[in-house]
């Protein structure tokens, strides 16, 4: 991490662009520069022996290890695209040209997701440092699912239901090609791809200045202080967490005299999936029943109600169908 900040804060206006390509040897975990710390169950990362660290780039906490290429494209910031979604097409083509030479019928989805039939092959950000703008992502060589399930401060049932939709929607290139592809043929898909939309690429080491960036970076992300961010713990009253663009997990819950109803469940493209109801105000034949009719809807409160209001026909009790549909 420290490295690719320290060639971004170094990089001076009219400098050529600059594509890194990093592996880890320890599996760490890294979260978005704005995000509270406390979305961590940072006693299972301590448990696993897995480093927290904060990047200078947005976005939620991710889980790294050997199986992830890193790539990161630094360039001076005004060359850049002035458009958010420009740049990301422009800086993030040559990726997904990377993910085609390997097979793969991949494509640009939404901002900056890099997708094969929905499921997300690279997770990307982007950021200005300094004079420079950097674009990261990931080629996914294999994915330890459970780790990242684990490491996030999610309560039992929000945890099953986000490892079950991360599994479905956040694949890998071993789960794709049927094989195991090695480090050197991700590399070389990577800059092949990134050579041929720049043009040629020339090695070179760290200069010294990037060196010295990186040192005191490298005391810097280790600071408490830094790591705790300007957050003041979750402020979200909704909890969720984001699997790719468009599909995220929430846990939720409303109380109507005297009664709870908590809800998990996915949004997928705008649909619901994996819901899952829990209120000792309801039975649980009732409860499943909601869900299965809920299940696959778009999350459109009229169409939630219509449907709600169907599974609860003949139901008694403090909760409505308007009380499911606020929950959700």
């Amino acid at each position: 991490q420290t490295t690719y900040h320290a060639i971004a804060r170094t990089l001076v206006p009219g400098a050529e662009s600059v594509l890194s390509l990093f592996w880890t040897e320890r599996p760490y975990v890294c979260t978005g520069f704005h995000r509270p710390v406390e979305e961590l169950d940072q006693d299972e990362c301590r448990r696993r022996g897995l480093p927290v660290l904060r990047r200078q780039l947005g976005g939620g906490p991710v889980y790294l290890d050997a199986d992830q290429l890193l790539f990161q494209v630094t360039l001076p910031a005004d060359r850049a695209p002035a458009s958010v979604e420009a740049a990301y097409r422009a800086l993030l083509g040559p990726a997904v040209a990377a993910f085609r030479r390997l097979g793969l019928d991949a494509a640009l989805a939404g901002t900056n997701d890099i997708c094969v039939d929905g499921r997300k092959l690279s997770g990307t950000g982007m950021a200005r440092i300094g004079d420079a703008l950097v674009c990261v992502g990931n080629v996914i060589l294999d994915f330890d699912h459970d780790a990242m399930a684990a490491i996030l401060a999610l309560e039992p049932e929000m945890r099953r239901t986000f490892a079950a939709v991360q599994r479905r929607y956040l694949t890998t290139l071993r789960r794709e090609l049927g094989r195991a592809v090695t480090r050197e043929e991700a590399r070389d898909a990577i800059v092949a791809s990134y050579a041929e939309a720049f043009g040629p690429l020339e090695p070179s080491a760290l200069s010294a200045e990037e060196e010295r960036a990186r040192d005191e970076l490298d005391v810097l992300f280790e600071s408490d202080e830094w790591l705790a961010g300007e957050g003041g713990g979750w402020v979200d009253e909704v909890r969720q967490a984001k699997v790719r663009g468009g599909a995220r997990v929430y846990a939720t819950q409303v109380e109507r005299g005297g009664a709870e109803l908590r809800a998990t469940f996915a949004v997928v493209d705008g649909k619901l999936e994996d819901i899952a109801f829990a209120s000792a105000a309801l039975s649980a034949r009732l409860r499943r029943r909601l869900a299965a009719a809920l299940d696959g809807l778009a999350a459109e409160r009229e169409a939630l109600l219509r449907a709600a209001r169907a599974a609860m026909r003949a139901a008694a009790g403090p909760l409505r169908a308007e009380d499911v549909v606020e929950c959700i």
